[in-house]
């Protein structure tokens, strides 16, 4: 051995499940938006508490070895990588844990504004996009999460 670290990888979905859920919930929150005020809310708090306990599953395996993921998007050869190891699930398991919390928060606290559908859509769109800057693998991924995290949440 040259000293280097030998590194265990699971092939999971995991973490492209993460990131897809509050993307693909936030046109579902849109729509439900429309047709109950409470459903949206309940709707967007199942949500972030599912990717919190997807975030900590993620964490727990990451924590014995690396999770590695490879999804191609279907135009040509650009190809969404993901990579999992320790820092990035810790960071991945905050980010969802402070998010799920601010979600209760949000509820109560953002109940008397207006146009909450809107709110909670970019909130989750935002969200998928912060998640997917700590697990991406390559710079082309990363620039794509980052752009949805800033652009999302501006």
């Amino acid at each position: 051995m040259n000293g280097a670290a030998i590194e265990n990888t699971i092939n999971s979905s995991l973490p492209l499940a993460i990131v897809l859920i509050p993307i693909l919930g936030a046109a579902l929150a849109a729509l439900a938006g429309r047709y109950s005020e409470k459903g949206r809310d309940y709707f967007v708090l199942a949500l972030t508490a599912l990717v919190f306990l997807l975030s900590l599953i993620l964490f727990r395996l990451a924590w014995q070895d690396v999770v590695v993921s490879r999804f191609s998007v279907g135009f040509g050869e650009l190809p969404l990588y993901f990579r999992v190891d320790r820092l990035g699930a810790v960071f991945n398991l905050l980010s969802a844990l402070i998010w799920f919390l601010a979600t209760i928060f949000s509820l109560t606290y953002m109940s008397h504004e207006k146009r909450l559908t809107r709110y909670y859509t970019f909130y989750l769109l935002t969200l998928g996009g912060t998640l997917g800057v700590f697990l991406t693998a390559d710079f082309f991924s990363l620039f794509l999460f980052f752009e949805l995290m800033s652009l999302a949440s501006y």
